[in-house]
């Protein structure tokens, strides 16, 4: 498998990524097994308007996931709940 960058947008909005898909053949879209990305709503957005069965299919690279359950321990994990 090569590893490269395969495409470049000029700001982190959807339509912005939406480009891309343009660029893209049926056969290639359908090829695609994963699609590696950070948790931005605009990139989520578009990646599930262009790409079928995408739930499946996102990644979300461990970054921002680390920095997504950091915020939300510092914001909720001090609190006490009652089950």
């Amino acid at each position: 498998m090569r590893k490269r960058v395969l495409y470049v947008a000029e700001d982190r909005k959807q339509s912005s990524l939406d480009g891309f898909w343009e660029t893209l053949t049926p056969e290639q879209i359908s090829g695609i097994e994963a699609v590696a990305m950070d948790m931005w709503d605009p990139y989520v957005a578009s990646v599930r308007a262009h790409l079928p069965e995408a739930d499946g299919k996102i990644v979300f690279d461990k970054f921002h996931v680390a920095q997504h359950l950091v915020m939300l321990w510092t914001r909720y994990g001090g609190r006490k709940t009652k089950l």
